[in-house]
Parts: C-alpha cells; sequence; structure tokens
C-alpha cells in the first residue's frame, strides 16, 4: 500500500510576463517566497506546472528543479491567464508556513466542508489546459478556452 501524501494548498497570486523562461519564472516565485515566509521558504523546492487545481496533487511536469543549468532557450515557456503551478519542498513544508497554517486552520467535525464553500469551489472560472482547446466554427482555429459552471 502507498503511504498517505501530505499536500497543503497555498495560492499565490503572481503577475509575470507572459513569455519567459523557467529559470525566470522560479526566480519571481523565489523572491516571493522569501519575501512572504523568509528565506528558509525560498530553498529546497521543485516547481511543477500542473492541467488544474484538481491535478495538484499529482505531479506535473516539472519546470524548474534547484541546480538546473541556465539553458534559456530549452527553458523558454509561454504562460496561460491562469496557470496552475506547484512548489514541492524536498524535505517537507518548511516551518515557516507550516506554522501559521496550523494556528489559521479551521476544521469543523470530520473534517465537512459546508454546501456553500463546495458550491463556490465548483463554481471558480477554471482555465482549460492547451489539450483541452476548443475550434472556432468560423475562422477553424484551435482557442484556449476556460469553463465555469453557474447554479442558479
Amino acid at each position: 500500500s502507498q503511504a498517505m501524501r501530505l499536500v497543503w494548498g497555498l495560492p499565490l497570486l503572481l503577475t509575470s510576463a507572459r513569455d519567459t523562461t523557467c529559470n525566470g519564472l522560479a526566480d519571481l516565485i523565489r523572491s516571493q517566497l522569501q519575501l512572504r515566509f523568509g528565506a528558509e521558504a525560498a530553498e529546497g523546492w521543485t516547481l511543477y506546472r500542473v492541467d488544474s487545481s484538481m491535478e495538484a496533487t499529482r505531479t506535473g511536469k516539472v519546470l524548474w528543479e534547484e541546480g538546473e543549468s541556465d539553458d534559456d532557450e530549452r527553458n523558454s515557456i509561454r504562460l496561460h491567464d491562469r496557470e496552475y503551478l506547484v512548489v514541492e519542498w524536498h524535505d517537507g513544508l518548511p516551518k515557516c508556513i507550516a506554522a501559521p497554517m496550523d494556528e489559521a486552520a479551521v476544521r469543523t467535525d470530520n473534517d465537512v466542508v459546508d454546501l456553500e464553500s463546495c458550491l463556490q469551489w465548483h463554481a471558480d472560472k477554471e482555465q482549460l489546459s492547451e489539450d483541452e482547446a476548443v475550434t472556432c466554427e468560423k475562422c477553424k482555429v484551435r482557442q484556449q478556452a476556460s469553463r465555469m459552471h453557474e447554479f442558479w
């Protein structure tokens, strides 16, 4: 049997140039981690790209690892309007991040999520991956799309 993997979700909103490099993106994320949580959080991690927020617990495509070469040509990437990036620390979640999250955690009996929160999470707009692009019926060009569920 597989060991259970503990996953923390901590959304960070960042602004970056659409055309960038994996190293440039890692530098941006590193600086934000250091600014928000301290030096301990800025080291010892790998950056992954996943298709959606629901895929965050699965390992996605590795964009950057510590010690990688700075081959900008190989590391060039184009970011979409909404990206899902995952930072995974090699030695587990740093205490400077885990401690405040533990203090702020609000739990109910059996970790039950109320219906209103569940519906809100489900209704959030989601940027679809390039594999889920749609073809415009008029111009026949594949275009990236998003999806959103509305309840009324």
